[in-house]
C-alpha cells in the first residue's frame, strides 16, 4: 500500500469512523405514548418536553409532539437524569413522577402518560345587595383537610370569574375581599359547615357558581415580642394566626416589625391561637372590638442529648435522623425539633421547648428498623413523649436488623404503607413513588399490620392528617409483615 493510500485510509478512520462509533453508542430514545386519561384514546399534538433534572427551572432540553394515535418519540438523546412531562390544550399539565434515567445507547420504550381533562368553575361574586364585587379572590378549595386552594381567580367589574385547570373531585368554592381574613363559601355561608361542595368530573364545567358575600365585621390584633434574656434584638419572625377549632390552614402570616410589634387586621370574630417561633402559643378571643396589648413571652428551651446503637453490632450510625414530632399538627410549623448523630450515634438536639412529641427515626442503616425508643426509663415506641414539665433528659434508640420490603406495581401512582398502629415510629408512613415502568419499592418497614394504598400526590395533600390516612385505609390492601419479610403487591388508583 502506497503511503498516499495510506494516510488517506487513516484520515478517514480519525476523522470519519470513529465519530460515527462514538455516536452509536452514545446516544439514546425515548418513546411512548400519550392517552388521555378518561377515554384511554390517543392523544394527537400533544407538547412533551425531556428536561434535565437539577437545572435551572424551565430548561428545556428536547421536545417532541405526539402523533394522531398519541405516540411520541424523542430521537438523539444524550444520557442523564430526565424529568418528562406532557400539556396539551384542554388538559391538566402532568408530569411523570419518576425521573427518566438514560445510560448511553440506550432505548426506552412503552412509556405512558395520561392527560386528564381539565376540570372548571365559574359563575359571579355579588355583594349583600346583589351588586358585582370587583377584585375579588375566589378559590377553588379541596374538601379533604387541611383545605388546600386548588385554583384560584380574581372577579373582573361585573364580578364574573373562572377558575381553570382543576382536576377531578369535590371542592368548596370561597371568596374573599382584598385585605380580609375572612371567606364567604358557596352559596352564601360564612364558615365550611353551611357550604355546598361542588363535584367536579373529568373535562366538567360547572357555571353559574355564584357566591353572596355576607358582611362580617373585623378587628384588629395588636401586641408585641417580649425579649427573652439571652435576646438584645427582636428576632426575625413571622407570626400566624390559626382558629382554634378549624383544621384548615392558617389565616396568613404578619412580620414581626424591628421594634417587636405586630398588628393582625381583617380578624373575624373566633378564638385563635397566635403561633410564633420561640414563644409560648397565645389564645386568644376576638369578640366585638380590637384586641390590643397581646404579648408573646419566650418559650423556655432545654437541650436533650441521646444516642441510637444497632442491636445486631457494629454499624456506621452517622446521619441518622431523630426528630420530635408535636402531637397538635397546629404546632409542626413552630415546634420541631430535629438533630443528626455522629459516627459514634450519638446526637444533641438543641432549643427544644416543652411539648408533648412523636419521637420519630429516619435516614436508618440499610435493613433495619426501630425496636425501641427509651426517655430516661421510660419505653416511649407508640407513646406519645410528654416533655410539658421537663428541662432536659436523653433519649436512647435500638435499632435492630431484619426490616422487611414490599415491592410490585401500581401503574403511575404513588404508594404508601400505612401502619395499622398509626403510634408506630412516631406515626411515620413509608411511601414511594414509582419508576418509568410502574414498578415500585418500599425498604426498611418495621415487621407489622399494614395498609397499602396508591394514590395520585395532587388528590392527597398531606400524609400527615388521620382523616386523610382513614380514607387511604379504606381503600388499601391489609398485609402482614414479619422480619425479613419480602411481599409482592400488585395496586391499583381507586376507581381503575
Amino acid at each position: 500500500m502506497s503511503y498516499k493510500r495510506q494516510w488517506r485510509r487513516d484520515w478517514i478512520i480519525k476523522h470519519l469512523m470513529i465519530p460515527i462509533v462514538l455516536i452509536a453508542v452514545i446516544t439514546c430514545s425515548v418513546s411512548g405514548r400519550v392517552n388521555d386519561s378518561h377515554t384511554a384514546e390517543g392523544l394527537k399534538d400533544a407538547t412533551l418536553h425531556l428536561t434535565l433534572r437539577n437545572e435551572p427551572a424551565n430548561t428545556t432540553a428536547y421536545a417532541a409532539v405526539s402523533e394522531p394515535d398519541g405516540s411520541f418519540q424523542f430521537e438523539n438523546i444524550e444520557p442523564g437524569d430526565y424529568s418528562l412531562s406532557a400539556e396539551h390544550s384542554g388538559y391538566i399539565q402532568t408530569k411523570c413522577r419518576t425521573p427518566i434515567n438514560i445510560s448511553a445507547g440506550q432505548k426506552i420504550t412503552d412509556l405512558k402518560l395520561q392527560l386528564t381533562p381539565q376540570a372548571a368553575i365559574s359563575g359571579r361574586v355579588l355583594d349583600q345587595n346583589g351588586k358585582p364585587k370587583m377584585g375579588v379572590t375566589v378559590e377553588a378549595l379541596n374538601r379533604k383537610p387541611p383545605y388546600f386552594p386548588l385554583g384560584t381567580a380574581a372577579t373582573d367589574d361585573e364580578g364574573e370569574y373562572r377558575i381553570s385547570n382543576l382536576r377531578p373531585g369535590q371542592y368548596y368554592v370561597a371568596a374573599q375581599s382584598r385585605g380580609q381574613r375572612t371567606h364567604t363559601f358557596y352559596p352564601a355561608s360564612p364558615d365550611r359547615a353551611g357550604a355546598t361542595p361542588l363535584e367536579l368530573t373529568p373535562g366538567l364545567e360547572i357555571p353559574s357558581i355564584d357566591i353572596r358575600m355576607r358582611a362580617v365585621q373585623t378587628f384588629h390584633i395588636r401586641g408585641k415580642l417580649a425579649l427573652g434574656p439571652a435576646e438584645k434584638d427582636t428576632p426575625r419572625a413571622m407570626i400566624m394566626l390559626w382558629p382554634q377549632d378549624d383544621p384548615g390552614p392558617p389565616h396568613g402570616a404578619n412580620a414581626i416589625a424591628k421594634d417587636g410589634s405586630f398588628d393582625v387586621a381583617g380578624v373575624p370574630p373566633g378564638v385563635y391561637r397566635i403561633l410564633c417561633p420561640g414563644r409560648q402559643v397565645e389564645i386568644v378571643e376576638v369578640s366585638s372590638k380590637d384586641l390590643n396589648n397581646v404579648v408573646l413571652i419566650p418559650q423556655p428551651v432545654f437541650t436533650l442529648r441521646g444516642s441510637v446503637e444497632l442491636e445486631s453490632g457494629p454499624a456506621d450510625l452517622e446521619n441518622v435522623q431523630v426528630m420530635l414530632m408535636p402531637v397538635e399538627e397546629s404546632l409542626v410549623m413552630a415546634n420541631v425539633a430535629s438533630a443528626m448523630t455522629t459516627a459514634d450515634g450519638t446526637f444533641t438536639m438543641e432549643k427544644v421547648t416543652p411539648g408533648k412529641f412523636r419521637v420519630r427515626v429516619m435516614i436508618l442503616p440499610e435493613g433495619s428498623y426501630v425496636k425501641s425508643i427509651r426517655f430516661g426509663n421510660q419505653e416511649t415506641l407508640g407513646k406519645n413523649l410528654d416533655l410539658t414539665q421537663a428541662s432536659g433528659g436523653e433519649i436512647h434508640v435500638v435499632l435492630h436488623t431484619g426490616a422487611a420490603q414490599v415491592s410490585g406495581m401500581a401503574a403511575s401512582a404513588s404508594v404508601v404503607l400505612i401502619p395499622e398502629d398509626l403510634t408506630l415510629n412516631g406515626g411515620a408512613v413509608h411511601t414511594a413513588v414509582t419508576n418509568q415502568s410502574g414498578a415500585f419499592t418500599v425498604t426498611g418497614v418495621e415487621p407489622g399490620v399494614y395498609y397499602a394504598a396508591a394514590y395520585e400526590t395532587d388528590e392527597y395533600q398531606t400524609l400527615a392528617d388521620p382523616v386523610i390516612l382513614k380514607q387511604l385505609v379504606d381503600k388499601g390492601t391489609k398485609i402482614e409483615l414479619r422480619e425479613n419479610d419480602r411481599q409482592q403487591l400488585q395496586l391499583t388508583l381507586p376507581g381503575q
